[in-house]
């Protein structure tokens, strides 16, 4: 069946329900699973969902590229959907330790991972959600069950086109917290490529309302941080950055350590 399916065109496969196939182990699921695919996407659905199961073994044992970020929840479980969760309750802190225990690990190993973008039920918090996805580096799949959200929120697309051409945002890029003022309701992320060619600083405001933060810029090596849409200088006084974020909303500043641009910009807001 799968040699049937790639010989269609197609860039690889989802493969349900993995975990319940007749007598499967690691060398069965390479011999009729993954070693069919020759390397193209493969991505284990139910992988990694389970509290006792380790994601990152389906990409060291098992030889899948993606996985699901169960990290970010589990649509079977109704009290386990921490992005929702910590974009309700204006906490970070729940965001980055999901990414940390899940994400992060995944891509340490060599994986990718995407994220069904979940139904906010506001216009703004669902922005913010999947601004969120993007700077967590998953990718986006608008493919939730209830099948209710279908194309990008407002300014999202633009924002997915600037993901599309960085590759510090790129699935494959790693992601740093830096410290920031307001810890408790704002997020500051260092993004890099995979191949170090290229850094963002995206800052993200958690709160219902203005906030002014203050990032650590002293926390990462750089001469200069450029906003991604003013293509200005962010003022940099005693080693930190002041920036001025609406409620639920974020700024990207392209990071560089010589004195010219090195990447060109999109406008994403």
């Amino acid at each position: 069946m799968i040699r049937f399916w790639l010989s269609t065109g197609i860039d690889g496969m989802v493969l349900d329900a993995v975990n319940w196939y007749a007598g499967i182990d690691w060398q069965k699921s390479a011999d009729f699973l993954t070693n069919p695919l020759r390397g193209q996407f493969s991505q284990p659905e139910g992988g990694g969902a389970f509290h006792s199961d380790d994601p990152v073994g389906w990409i060291t044992e098992g030889n899948y590229s993606n996985l699901f970020d169960y990290g970010l929840g589990i649509w079977w479980e109704p009290a386990n959907h921490l992005l929702e969760q910590a974009v309700r309750d204006e906490n970070p802190d729940l965001l980055e330790q999901a990414l940390r225990s899940y994400h992060d690990r995944v891509v340490a190993a060599g994986g990718s991972l995407y994220f069904p973008v979940p139904e906010m039920k506001d216009a703004e918090l669902q922005t913010f959600a999947e601004a969120l996805l993007v700077g967590s580096g998953d990718m986006l799949c608008y493919c939730s069950a209830s099948d209710k959200v279908l194309r990008p929120a407002a300014g999202i697309a633009n924002l997915l086109r600037f993901k599309s051409t960085h590759a510090a945002l790129f699935q494959n890029s790693t992601r740093r917290r830096i410290h920031t003022s307001e810890d408790r309701h704002s997020y500051a992320i260092l993004r890099e490529a995979a191949d170090h060619s290229e850094r963002l600083l995206v800052v993200f405001n958690f709160l219902n309302s203005q906030a002014e933060v203050q990032v650590d810029a002293g926390a990462i090596r750089a001469q200069r941080f450029v906003d991604a849409v003013t293509h200005s200088n962010a003022a940099l006084r005693t080693g930190k950055i002041t920036v001025d974020l609406p409620a639920h909303s974020y700024r990207i500043y392209e990071v560089l350590r010589r004195r010219f641009l090195t990447t060109s910009s999109l406008p994403i807001f």
